[in-house]
């Protein structure tokens, strides 16, 4: 075959004409098979590019006749589309393609020898006698893998459309927006943290992730799990994964969640073993009522059997807080909560047991990963009125931010595929202006790209005024995620929240102070990507303040306010009741008589009897006869801050009864007549709730309301009260 000298636009790079006698005849038998592959090997010769391998598949009917070759482009072309490796190309019969036939492609490279599996990821050719060839493989195509059609090349100019034609459909796709987890090629950062997950899994440590939403955290599961997967058809163990999203479980409140998820995830692991060809049997005995022991006998059998000694089991939970939602750590044990930390001993007795003897693995290994909003399931010492079985055993990790180096490589190796590049001044904007949140990242890349791409060879320089001018718009679109990040560190983290809210509100006030008392948060916070160290000052993140100035809550605020004092004015003007209180103040004493500890237990004992009752408000900064004072004496007392007020009366209701029930309180400082006032809003409680301290010189007393009035129970009187209030039907 006569080959002609490469277009001058692309000859830099130029691939060599294929002289392997081996792979020469290969391609000879595909011409014969398929001519029209000459024209197309001919268009690819005039880009500098060159057919480098070629082979039929055998065996499988679902291959009959069907050829895969390796593509080589030239050095200009793969720095024009960031294509890093071989691109592989498919010749199929078929006049009717089906999407079956490129999903079949991650299995056709199992058939390329070792030195020629590292191929590019993302893109592919087909060729077929279908005359809707273009059509359906635009259809097929998405953001992750864009399939490229080889349609008839032997027209002038054929080299020429070949270029137009990926540029076309590269650029068609935003490869910067993500909706979704993204794995492989589109896949970038997160090594070390990749590897370290990796490394407590393979050594049976159990491996805790946790994030706010859209930060990537199961895109790191999957791609952890596609790494894995990779490895284990290259060495003799082989790791089955099974992914169990915890979101769909019924809440504690509200049914019995280990009850729930065992069947289905029983299930799951049944599934995924008998996908991978291991032994099933003992899973498949267990029907929908089986309890933990069931389920933990069930995977002893299974990782013992001598079948399973090349088995590595990995269990991940995702959405854990659904198990360990708020409060947890001090919510009181009843007979649906303690089957969790039950749950959390069944699976780490399983990893314990499987782990090898004198390095000797004897049995399958099982291992588990956790993930999750909140980090309660593995940071608590206890569970529900149990020691957590996973507390100091797994391993938590946060999921911080981009660092400028991660950035850069998602900005440029993305920006290649679609003919950009990027400033570096406006690499720096880009991560100045996120903080190196992925989700940031990529919304903002993509609305300064989307405008910029081409259709040529011709490279678009991102400027970064590029940036600059899109940031109007970017700030608009991400405002409602921001606001979701914010609100999920308010549900899970109360003294995180409580922490920015001083350092938000009080920029005058010395942040260090709070850094000493709270270490562990201040730390949370910083690998969120919340809070950052620099020259020596904490500070607010970009994040941070995109969310803080803008988002519904703050469009919400005057109204809200203005709402909110009229309906406590109206509130006042009926009295105390059997649910609602009026206290002078939080602890600031009024008059000469008294002390700061009886203030307190005052108002905490008020906040237990509306637990114990049926819920109601507590008004601080309101005498008994309804006027209203205001908690200037309080705000004096804690610097004229309302956030340090809020974390003095959050620390004394953690401490009465426990961050979980304290955690329900909700804590308001409404302005009303021109001053701030407490208001205290209580749930009723579904158990008792025991004050865990002495209150008002009391131990071991139920305070309940009484008309207008907080009453300390005397045994009896207590006994049948439980039994009246609490009974359960």
């Amino acid at each position: 075959m006569s080959t002609s000298a490469p277009h001058p636009r692309y000859a830099d790079g130029a691939v060599s004409p294929q002289r392997h006698p081996d792979i020469l005849n290969k391609l000879e038998i595909l011409a014969r098979e398929y001519p029209v592959s000459l024209d197309h090997r001919k268009a690819f010769q005039k880009l500098g590019s060159e057919y480098v391998y070629a082979r039929q598949l055998m065996g499988e009917e679902v291959y009959r006749k069907t050829w895969i070759v390796l593509l080589r482009f030239s050095r200009s072309i793969e720095d024009r589309f960031g294509i890093s490796a071989e691109v592989l190309i498919v010749y199929t019969p078929h006049h009717d393609l089906q999407i079956r036939t490129p999903a079949l492609c991650d299995d056709i490279l199992t058939y390329l020898p070792e030195d020629r599996k590292n191929v590019t990821k993302w893109i592919r050719y087909l060729w077929a006698p279908d005359v809707r060839l273009d059509t359906k493989l635009e259809d097929f195509s998405s953001t992750a893998m864009i399939y490229l059609p080889l349609s008839k090349l032997d027209s002038p100019g054929a080299d020429e459309n070949l270029i137009k034609d990926i540029a076309k459909r590269i650029h068609s796709k935003d490869l910067y927006a993500q909706h979704g987890s993204v794995t492989g090629d589109q896949f970038f950062g997160r090594k070390m943290l990749l590897n370290s997950i990796e490394s407590n899994i393979r050594m049976q440590q159990i491996p805790a992730l946790f994030g706010m939403r859209k930060t990537g955290k199961t895109a790191i599961l999957k791609e952890l799990e596609r790494q894995n997967k990779k490895r284990s058809r290259e060495g003799a163990t082989r790791f089955v994964y099974v992914y169990q999203d915890l979101e769909d479980v019924p809440e504690i409140e509200f049914g019995n969640p280990v009850t729930s998820l065992l069947p289905d995830f029983a299930e799951k692991i049944r599934s995924r073993l008998h996908e991978n060809g291991f032994r099933t049997q003992e899973l498949a005995e267990l029907n929908d009522s089986c309890d933990l022991l069931d389920f933990k006998r069930a995977l002893q059998k299974i990782l013992s059997h001598p079948s399973s000694r090349d088995l590595h089991l990995v269990l991940i939970l995702d959405e854990i807080e659904h198990l360990c939602p708020p409060g947890a750590d001090t919510a009181g044990a009843t007979s649906t909560s303690t089957l969790i930390p039950q749950f959390f001993g069944v699976l780490r007795k399983l990893v314990q047991e499987t782990r090898p003897t004198e390095n000797v693995q004897s049995t399958g290994a099982l291992s588990l990963v956790l993930a999750g909003l909140a980090s309660a399931s593995v940071e608590s010492r206890e569970l529900y009125g149990r020691e957590n079985p996973l507390f100091n055993f797994a391993k938590p990790y946060y999921v911080s931010p981009f660092d400028k180096g991660e950035t850069d490589d998602l900005l440029r190796v993305l920006g290649r595929r679609q003919g950009v590049e990027w400033d570096n001044r406006a690499v720096d904007m880009v991560q100045a202006e996120t903080g190196g949140h992925v989700v940031l990242v990529r919304e903002l890349a993509s609305l300064t790209v989307n405008r910029s791409s081409g259709e040529n060879l011709d490279i678009v320089r991102i400027l970064e005024s590029d940036v600059i001018d899109c940031l109007p718009k970017y700030r608009r679109v991400v405002a409602a995620q921001i606001e979701q990040i914010l609100q999920h560190i308010k549900k899970y983290y109360n003294t995180e929240w409580s922490l920015i809210e001083l350092l938000m509100d009080n920029a005058d006030q010395p942040f260090f102070e709070y850094v000493e008392c709270y270490p562990a948060e201040v730390n949370r916070l910083e690998n969120l990507g919340i809070l950052e160290l620099s020259s020596g000052e904490w500070h607010a993140t970009q994040l941070l303040k995109l969310g803080w100035n803008t988002g519904p809550a703050k469009l919400l605020e005057a109204k809200t306010k203005n709402d909110e004092s009229r309906e406590i004015v109206a509130l006042v003007s009926l009295g105390e009741s059997i649910n609602l209180e009026f206290k002078s103040s939080f602890s600031a004493v009024i008059g000469s008589s008294g002390n700061v500890r009886d203030v307190v237990d005052s108002f905490i004992k008020v906040i237990i009897s509306f637990f114990n009752s049926n819920g109601g408000t507590i008004l601080g900064g309101v005498d008994d006869d309804g006027i209203i004072l205001g908690i200037g004496p309080d705000l004096a007392a804690h610097g004229q801050s309302l956030d340090r007020l809020t974390l003095a009366i959050q620390s004394k209701l953690n401490s009465a009864i426990g961050s979980s029930l304290g955690s329900r309180v909700s804590i308001s400082f409404p302005q009303v007549n021109g001053v701030f006032i407490i208001r205290c809003v209580v749930p009723a409680a579904s158990d008792p709730v025991w004050p865990m301290t002495s209150i008002a010189g009391k131990n071991d007393v139920l305070f309940v309301r009484q008309s207008a009035n907080t009453q300390a129970l005397n045994a009896r009187e207590t006994a049948d009260y439980i039994k009246y209030r609490f009974s359960r039907s």
